[in-house]
């Protein structure tokens, strides 16, 4: 056996298809565990399932799946991870509106990290984390189709009850969000 590795950096938020092909008669191919990337333990939401499974949905700014890119004449968007992301630009405008609730989780001692971009409306396109139905954090994009990591320490909540909500309640321009990535990791 030979371990092979390399670094996919260069193709990161590009779709990719694995291909292993034994074109020689005389000798065998043989693959063994083959890993992506390891994630420390914790907590994630990268919706690369295809499906908004186990969130709550209200109103029409969320389509059916997550986007896979962005819609109609909006700017390309960039700097999310993997195939799936959050985009309340649904069909292509800021008209659409609505919520995004994960479901209820116990708060681990650790720090959420999330990309987020789209509209800065402080009160109406934001991320949001509710705990015991109480908003303590909240962020927005910045004017940008391009997500930018961010990151939050849980600390001080650790062992709360606590909800993500996603939020658009704007129809005026860069009344939109993005987000892709929420993160939970654990403190070691």
């Amino acid at each position: 056996w030979t371990p092979y590795s390399w670094d996919l950096d260069v193709w990161k938020n590009q779709q990719a298809i694995w291909f292993a092909v034994d074109r020689d008669r005389e000798h065998g191919l043989w693959l063994d565990h083959i890993v992506q990337f390891k994630r420390t333990p914790g907590y994630y939401w990268n919706f690369e399932d295809g499906t908004y499974d186990g969130w709550v949905k209200e109103g029409t700014a969320f389509g059916e799946t997550p986007a896979i890119g962005a819609y109609g004449n909006q700017t390309p968007v960039t700097g999310y991870e993997g195939n799936y992301f959050i985009n309340t630009y649904y069909e292509g405008s800021d008209a659409a509106q609505g919520t995004l609730i994960s479901p209820p989780f116990l708060i681990p001692p650790g720090v959420m990290s999330f990309r987020i971009g789209g509209g800065d409306h402080w009160n109406e396109t934001y991320l949001e984390l509710q705990i015991e139905d109480k908003p303590i954090l909240r962020s927005t994009g910045s004017r940008s189709e391009a997500l930018q990591q961010r990151e939050w320490d849980l600390t001080p909540w650790a062992g709360k009850l606590a909800r993500i909500h996603v939020v658009d309640h704007s129809s005026q321009p860069w009344g939109h969000i993005l987000v892709d990535d929420i993160c939970m990791v654990l403190k070691p």
